[in-house]
């Protein structure tokens, strides 16, 4: 099974994926309406993508600066998403590829993250009891599953750590364990 970022949603009729809309993140204030793109995949369609830490760029005038965010104590970090799963037709009457896809749920930042962005994950604490009523399809979607909108309040003590690093980074097809590492500690 292939995972692609970007939810491609059933209710759009693309031939391909190549082609298709590619929502990457979802806004958590979205999925408080009755309607819309996400509706159907609020009710039992929600994931937790894992990750170790993700980038966001600092804008100073017409300079980007990458900076990584990840957890002061190692740590996974669990954000909310949601997927779907896409047939595509395929040529002369023969199944065609089934994409799954998902999309990360963001929410306004907190004051740590404010800086860099407006927007930022919403983060499950992993093994919480909030992280399990996310990801239980029998719940439907309702009051107690909004309510992990809120996330993990990541600010304090085994909050998260911010620094800068390699430009390298920005540059499609580049790929090193050293995008990770705090610019400032390279001698």
């Amino acid at each position: 099974i292939t995972w692609v970022t970007g939810v491609q949603t059933c209710a759009l009729p693309i031939s391909n994926f190549s082609s298709s809309l590619k929502t990457i993140n979802c806004r958590a204030e979205s999925l408080m309406s009755t309607h819309g793109m996400w509706t159907s995949m609020k009710r039992s369609k929600r994931c937790v993508v894992l990750v170790e830490g993700f980038y966001e760029w600092l804008h100073k005038g017409r300079e980007k600066v990458p900076h990584y965010v990840k957890r002061k104590d190692g740590g996974m970090m669990c954000f909310a998403g949601l997927w779907d799963c896409v047939r595509y037709p395929g040529e002369g009457g023969e199944e065609g590829e089934v994409v799954y896809s998902y999309t990360i749920v963001t929410k306004g930042s907190n004051k740590q993250l404010a800086f860099l962005h407006d927007r930022m994950p919403v983060m499950l604490e992993p093994g919480s009891e909030e992280m399990w009523t996310w990801l239980d399809p029998n719940r439907g979607w309702g009051e107690e599953t909004a309510r992990c909108m809120k996330g993990w309040e990541v600010e304090g003590e085994g909050g998260l750590e911010v620094y800068p690093v390699s430009k390298e980074v920005g540059k499609v097809g580049n790929d090193s364990p050293d995008f990770v590492v705090d610019r400032k500690s390279v001698v």
